[in-house]
């Protein structure tokens, strides 16, 4: 998964070769934990796209890399 960042917020996700243009963020929270083991550093965006549809995404900051949370 990529994801086009404007203004430090994702703007638009891609994803196997489709676009979605992130119409708003609805929610988002930062997780820091473990560092006593391998170091956890994620922020979270709760973000709903442009068809209406929602989805979280994450931005692992430790390994620098965009994924979607599976529920």
């Amino acid at each position: 998964m990529d994801v086009v960042v404007e203004n430090h917020r994702p703007a638009i996700i891609v994803e196997q070769r489709h676009r979605y243009r992130v119409e708003r963020i609805q929610d988002t929270w930062i997780i820091d934990d473990e560092w006593w083991r391998d170091p956890i550093s994620r922020q979270y965006f709760q973000v709903v796209l442009e068809d209406g549809g929602m989805r979280t995404i994450f931005h692992d900051r430790v390994a620098d890399s965009w994924f979607a949370q599976a529920y």
